[in-house]
């Protein structure tokens, strides 16, 4: 499979509330049982992700961030992602995701996963053939709990399990 040199794409990454919240008990994991809804909202961080040429030696990712910090590159969310996305698909390659930061962290808006669900997203678009979707779903769990919610492209779900298990709603 061949790549361009260099390939870039921005994508918004929504906020969301959870408009009913049921915690149930503990799971083995560590989790608790959730029974939710799930609502993105329209104000968004925006993340642009930029796929650069291989590299001879590990695959890299650069952070760049515009707004208040939220974490050290390295526990990043976004950054996390993308290294998961190469070390799934294989990829020898850089990236550089630049975050304009604009959900506030801790507010329980969901904006570091959904920053995560971002860039996944775009390497899809740049990488399409690198990581089968059902692994990306399930990378996308091991992330964080909301993280499939904002991968999985509907406006408004019904999660279960640690959140990862979703149901679209109208």
């Amino acid at each position: 499979m061949s790549h361009p040199a260099a390939a870039a794409a921005r994508v918004r990454a929504p906020a969301k509330v959870n408009l009913s919240l049921r915690v149930g008990g503990r799971r083995p994991d560590g989790f608790h049982e959730i029974d939710t809804v799930f609502q993105m909202l329209d104000f968004a961080d925006d993340v642009t992700v930029e796929l650069l040429a291989s590299t001879r030696t590990a695959p890299s990712v650069e952070l760049d961030w515009e707004g208040p910090p939220v974490a050290p590159a390295g526990e990043n969310l976004a950054v996390r992602a993308a290294e998961g996305f190469l070390r799934l698909g294989g990829l020898a390659r850089r990236v550089r995701v630049r975050v304009v930061k604009r959900i506030p962290a801790g507010a329980g808006l969901g904006g570091g996963s959904s920053d995560a669900a971002s860039v996944l997203r775009a390497l899809s678009v740049l990488a399409p053939d690198a990581v089968p979707r059902d692994r990306l779903m399930e990378f996308a769990a091991a992330l964080g709990s909301d993280v499939p919610f904002f991968l999985g492209g509907a406006a408004r779900a019904r999660g279960r399990g640690r959140g990862e298990v979703l149901e679209p709603l109208e």
